[in-house]
């Protein structure tokens, strides 16, 4: 079992990464920072890249993590936390595994964008 695991340097990522080896799973991640004792690819906002990552590991799993919820620029939300993931979904198509790969993708209310303080729960 394959898993690409984007995010593993977060906080929920630790955890799944932790998880998934208890259960005898081979992991590569694909983020900013490398976890020690695995394999890694440099996250990279790029098509070709992503493909190729993609191409390489063959996952039988992919848990995209990561995300972005706090930046200065929207275009950062957009990239992060859009593209990256049809990049992802597009690199698994390009590579016959759509049908193949597991996919988890998992989000938060960055999704949604800024929301003013008056309309705030």
């Amino acid at each position: 079992m394959q898993a690409l695991v984007t995010g593993a340097s977060g906080f929920t990522g630790k955890y799944l990464v932790e998880f998934l080896q208890s259960c005898g799973c081979k992991i590569h991640t694909l983020g900013r920072e490398k976890l020690p004792g695995i394999p890694h690819s440099q996250l990279t906002l790029n098509l070709q890249k992503i493909h190729e990552v993609i191409k390489e590991v063959r996952p039988d799993y992919l848990f995209h993590l990561a995300g972005c919820v706090v930046s200065e620029a929207l275009s950062e939300f957009f990239n992060v936390n859009v593209m990256f993931a049809a990049y992802l979904l597009e690199a698994l198509d390009l590579e016959g595994l759509s049908k193949h790969t597991r996919i988890l993708i998992v989000g938060s209310a960055a999704e949604y964008g800024w929301v003013p303080k008056s309309s705030l729960p």
